[in-house]
Formats: C-alpha cells, sequence, structure tokens
C-alpha cells in the first residue's frame, strides 16, 4: 500500500456556507421488542450486544442477501438504548434504502418490528484525523460508538494511517467546514478497504467476493439467514475462487472526466474481455482514482488490466490494509 495521505487542503475547506454532509448514506432505524431476534435472522452476522452498563459499544458490517446467497445491501450495524427499548441503527447507500427497508418489512410478518428510514432526521458526517474532534470521538477504537447527548460517535478503519470518524446527530455539527464532503469520505473508505453495495451491484456477490467475512460482516456459526446455504457452501466446499482488491489509476473514465461507476467491467488483457467488475470507484485528493474491484483470484498479480474496455485506464493493484483468509477449505464448525 502506498504512503499516500488525506489532503488537509480537501479535509479543511476555507470556507464553506454550510458543513458537508455524506448524502450518499442513508440511515434505517429498528425497533420493537423482537427487533434483534428478527434481525439475526436476516442479517449475515449477529447485531451486535449492547452492554448497557458501558459507556461504549459497537458497531460491525453486516451484509444482506438474497435467497441465492448475494448481497441485496450493506451496512453499519449498531444498537442504541432508549427509555423505550433497543434502536437497532443501519447505515447504508442511499439510493437501496427504500428497497431494503421494503423488503426487510415483507418478512416482519408477526414479529413486533417496525423498521423506518430516519435519513431525514439526522445528518451524517465523516472527518478525517481532525485535533477539533471532541476527546470522547478521538478516543474511541475502530467500529467502537459513543453516545454524547444527540451526537453518535463511530470509529470507522482507518484509511491509510488517517484516523476516521463518523457523526450521527440531529442536527449538523457547528464548526463549519471541518468535515470531510462526500467524494473524500467514499474515497477513504475504498482505500480502507470497506465495500458499499449501491443499486447496480445489488445481487452480483457472494459476501465472500466482496472481502466481507474478512471484514467481520459474516458469522458462519450464527443460525439461518438469507441466502445462507449457498455462503457456507462457498465457505466449505472448495476454494474461493474470486476476491476483492485494492487498485488505483491516474486516469478518470468516460466523457467529462466521470469515474467508473459500480457494475463496470475490468478488462483483462489474459482473458481477453471481461474478468471482473468495479464495487466502488472515487478520485482521490491528489486526483488519483481508488478502486475496489471484483476478480478472479488468479488476475490480482496479472497486468494488463483495464477499466471498461481493452483501452480503457490502466489499473495497478494495490494491498489491501487487511489479511484476507488463506484460500483454503475452512473447517466446519460443529453446529
Amino acid at each position: 500500500m502506498n504512503d499516500r495521505t488525506v489532503s488537509p487542503a480537501l479535509d479543511h475547506p476555507a470556507e464553506a456556507a454550510s458543513p458537508p454532509t455524506l448524502d450518499h448514506l442513508a440511515l434505517l432505524a429498528a425497533r420493537g421488542v423482537d427487533v434483534r431476534s428478527f434481525l439475526d435472522s436476516q442479517l449475515t452476522r449477529n447485531v451486535p450486544v449492547l452492554e448497557p452498563e458501558r459507556s461504549v459499544s459497537r458497531a460491525s458490517i453486516a451484509g444482506y442477501c438474497s435467497p441465492k446467497g448475494r448481497l441485496l445491501a450493506s451496512f453499519v450495524v449498531w444498537c442504541e438504548l432508549s427509555p423505550s427499548g433497543e434502536t437497532i441503527f443501519m447505515l447504508t447507500s442511499r439510493d437501496i434504502v427504500e428497497t431494503v427497508a421494503k423488503r426487510l418489512r415483507m418478512y416482519v410478518l408477526r414479529a413486533k418490528v417496525t423498521i423506518e428510514v430516519v435519513t431525514a432526521v439526522h445528518a451524517i458526517e465523516g472527518f478525517h484525523d481532525s485535533p477539533s474532534l471532541p476527546e470522547v470521538a478521538r478516543s474511541l477504537d475502530v467500529w467502537s460508538v459513543r453516545r454524547d447527548g444527540d451526537v453518535t460517535w463511530i470509529r470507522h478503519p482507518d484509511a491509510d494511517g488517517v484516523k476516521r470518524v463518523m457523526r450521527i446527530g440531529t442536527a449538523a455539527s457547528a464548526a463549519p467546514g471541518l468535515p470531510v464532503d462526500a467524494a473524500n469520505w467514499r474515497w477513504s473508505e475504498i482505500r480502507a478497504g470497506i465495500p458499499r453495495i449501491t443499486a447496480t451491484t445489488q445481487d452480483r456477490f457472494v459476501p465472500q467476493m466482496v472481502n466481507l467475512e474478512a471484514l467481520g460482516g459474516v458469522d458462519f456459526r450464527k443460525g439461518c439467514f438469507p441466502g445462507q446455504e449457498v455462503v457456507a457452501r462457498s465457505q466449505y466446499l472448495g476454494k474461493l475462487k474470486r476476491r476483492m482488491a485494492l487498485a488505483s489509476t491516474d486516469a478518470s473514465w468516460g466523457d467529462g472526466g466521470v469515474i467508473a461507476q459500480p457494475a463496470t467491467d475490468i478488462w483483462s488483457a489474459e482473458d481477453s474481455g471481461p474478468a471482473g467488475l468495479v464495487v466502488n470507484a472515487e478520485r482521490g485528493p491528489e486526483g488519483r482514482v481508488a478502486l475496489l474491484v471484483e476478480l478472479p483470484l488468479a488476475r490480482f498479480e496479472s497486468a494488463g488490466l483495464t477499466v471498461a474496455e481493452s483501452s480503457g485506464p490502466a489499473l495497478t493493484i494495490e494491498s489491501l490494509p487487511y489479511v484476507l483468509p488463506e484460500n483454503e477449505v475452512f473447517v466446519r464448525p460443529k453446529l
């Protein structure tokens, strides 16, 4: 992985009419006496346990699959306690939030659960290594969650050594220009190796194809969830042949400097055609484009990978900021 860092100039614009928010994200809130058991039966991992006596709780990545084991959504999930009981929040891509909420409601049946899209009453902001953040936010470990008044702070994985913290409140922060804009946050999320499922990549990937289990987003010892049989078969009955890689290119793609959109083909000179797909892509503060791409493992060290077509921008595959599990059949757990 290279040693580039986030540009301070882009992190802290000199002037801004209002603080930028992460408007590509949306927030779901699930409540009710059966909420935990319901979501545990739907997601690829159980909701993190809430310990009311502790001031800091945990968040995690999780997936939501079709019966065929393909991801319909990726979430950041955490739980907060209110006078009325537990509320489980799920952060996801804004372009899929309504369809995902509708699908989850279809399976509520007799369970006492309500699922609402609550983005409109929350400001979602991201921060990169900001010394102006309160100590309550700067001291958090990765995936720690802390409630401070009407604000929730979540520490996200670092990108190129830069600390990333998310703030979710009922109003935007009072320090204009302090949060990063959505493009800069998306870029750092890619550099951290975190995939985000969008409308064009729904139903394309088994969780392991985008490294979800390497990120703690799949629990193979939990109870059933939609698509579990397919996901488990991919894990236990043969070597995984496709994974998500971190890549970069100096060029944009398409007319007007457009960045490659999710689900754009990745071409391989060795295959003389498409070999994989773009999961996410964004231009960074230095102009270089960072991408997460799904590819056969055999192509991770290949030359001649390009975006969209054989004459498209050339890709450089870089090291992920985390270790992938060994590409071997895992020992089946005792259930």
